[in-house]
């Protein structure tokens, strides 16, 4: 992690019903020239990583994608550059968001608890 990254905020995705959950995170850093970046971080369990041998961990410029710039080479950044903040963020508390008060899986829809009876 370098000491110039801080994550900002971060929360929970559970990814539908049956998808594998990760966090999201708005990650601040200086670039080379000190200017701030703010770059999107997606951050999947650590048993994916175990998994695949790779760390499995996702970053975008928010700026480029405000512009709807997700191409290859115009915004690709190492995910591996990112992981350690994302990890050092999330701590034991994965599953949750970064205000502890907020829980990350809501009670579902009463229309839903109804179909599962």
């Amino acid at each position: 992690m370098s000491s110039k990254q801080k994550v900002k905020v971060f929360d929970y995705h559970r990814n539908g019903i049956s998808g594998l959950g990760f966090h999201v995170g708005i990650v601040e850093e200086k670039d080379d020239e000190g200017k701030l970046r703010e770059m999107l971080v997606i951050r999947f369990p650590k048993q994916a990583d175990e998994d695949t041998g790779n760390v499995v961990c996702a970053a975008f410029n928010l700026a480029e994608l405000d512009k709807r710039e997700v191409r290859f080479f115009h915004n690709s950044w190492r995910g591996d550059h990112y992981h350690a903040v994302m990890d050092a963020a999330i701590g034991g508390n994965y599953g949750m968001s970064s205000t502890p008060e907020e829980t990350m899986l809501p009670e579902p829809h009463p229309a839903i608890l109804s179909r599962l009876k």
